[in-house]
C-alpha cells in the first residue's frame, strides 16, 4: 500500500490560558495540534506521536504563544524532533536528551490480553472496553487494525514475538495479564469466528526482549 494512503490523523487538543481581549471577551480558538503519520512505520512516526502528547500536558499562557509553537511543531514533525524541542524546551520540561527517554522508550508488554488490551503508558484501549464495546464493533476493529505496533495517542510501542510458520509471518502481542487456555477458549466460544491477533496464552510479565522489526 502506499505510504500517503496509509497516513492518519493524529491531534490533541491543549490547554491554552486567554489574555487581554480574548479572555475579557470569552472568545475560543483552534487549541489542536495535528500531525500526519503511518501507523506502520516504527520511526519516526511514533516518536512524532509521543512528542505530541508531550506537548498537550503544557499549558500555554496566551494564543500567541502557542500558535507560533503550532506552526513550528506542525511542519515535519517526524524530521525535526531534536530540533522541535531546542526550540521549545519549556514546553517539553528539559533538553533533547531528557525528552528522546520517553521518545524513545523500550516496546512494552500490553495490560490485559486482547481484545481488551490497553497501552502501558496512557491506558488507551487497543481494541474495545471490556464490558462496554459491542461485539460488532469489536469484531470490526480487530479485522482493520490486526497488529497495532504503537500507541496512536501516545506513541508508546508494543512489544511483540514473531515466528515464521510455512513461511507466514505470525506476530503476536505480548500482555502483562496471566490468563489460561480454559479461559480463553470460554471467551473465543461465545464469539463469531473471525481473524484476530494471535493471543500468547503465556503471556509474560513486563521485561524480556524488546526487540521488534518488520
Amino acid at each position: 500500500m502506499d505510504d500517503d494512503k496509509r497516513k492518519i490523523l493524529v491531534s490533541r487538543s491543549v490547554n491554552v490560558e486567554y489574555e487581554g481581549i480574548l479572555a475579557q471577551a470569552g472568545l475560543s480558538a483552534d487549541t489542536t495540534l495535528r500531525i500526519e503519520v503511518d501507523p506502520e512505520s516504527l520511526y519516526p512516526d511514533p516518536q512524532a506521536v509521543a512528542l505530541l502528547w508531550l506537548a498537550s500536558t503544557y499549558t500555554f499562557h496566551g494564543l500567541d504563544l502557542f500558535e507560533d509553537f503550532r506552526d513550528d511543531f506542525e511542519q515535519r514533525t517526524g524530521d525535526r524532533l531534536q530540533e522541535i524541542v531546542d526550540n521549545w524546551p519549556l514546553i517539553f520540561r528539559g533538553d533533547f536528551e531528557h525528552v528522546s527517554k520517553k521518545l524513545f522508550a523500550a516496546q512494552k508488554p500490553v495490560v490485559n490480553r486482547p481484545p481488551f488490551s490497553t497501552c502501558p503508558r496512557c491506558g488507551r484501549p487497543l481494541w474495545a472496553r471490556e464490558g462496554v464495546t459491542p461485539l460488532d464493533e469489536i469484531k470490526q476493529a480487530l479485522k482493520v487494525d490486526p497488529h497495532p505496533w504503537w500507541c496512536p495517542v501516545c506513541g508508546q510501542r508494543f512489544a511483540y514475538d514473531h515466528a515464521t510458520e510455512n513461511g507466514v509471518d505470525i506476530w503476536s502481542i505480548r500482555c502483562t495479564a496471566k490468563f489460561s487456555a480454559r479461559e480463553t477458549l470460554r471467551d473465543l466460544d461465545s464469539m463469531v469466528a473471525f481473524d484476530q491477533p494471535a493471543l500468547q496464552l503465556d503471556a509474560t510479565r513486563n521485561g524480556g526482549s524488546d526487540g521488534q522489526s518488520k
